[in-house]
């Protein structure tokens, strides 16, 4: 019965042993997988960090280019402005001329027959 003992605690010895080893394999596997995910993590912090500087960026591009669109906008609605309110006196001038071609195209040149000048009678005051 001794060597049934014996048997037993060798047997109990090696499940022990083969247990502990496995352990200390999971440990250190564990161990290798734990450090790839936190160097997985730090990566991904680090791209999410510098993608987050870009994305900051591209916003405050985006806001610098929108204040100046505003600006030129601004400066080109002034101009239009000047433009039309020149458009619309040359529009009256020619309007005016046109007016004045009317007139004179209906009136009459006076001929006086001397060889002067057309020009228009004065009207001097009655004596």
């Amino acid at each position: 019965m001794s060597e049934l003992v014996w048997i037993m605690v060798a047997a109990l010895a090696a499940g022990a042993g083969a247990a502990l080893t496995l352990a200390f394999a999971r440990r250190s596997l564990q161990r290798g997988v734990d450090a790839r995910i936190a160097e997985t993590t730090r990566d991904l912090e680090l791209r999410h960090a510098q993608n987050l500087e870009r994305v900051q960026a591209g916003f405050k591009q985006a806001d610098a280019d929108r204040v100046q669109l505003r600006a030129e906008t601004a400066a080109q609605a002034a101009e239009l402005d000047k433009l039309r309110a020149h458009l619309v006196g040359t529009y009256d001038e020619m309007d005016r001329l046109r007016a004045l071609a009317a007139i004179s195209r209906d009136a009459k040149p006076l001929d006086t027959g001397h060889a002067y000048a057309a020009t228009m009678p004065m009207d001097l005051p009655q004596r």
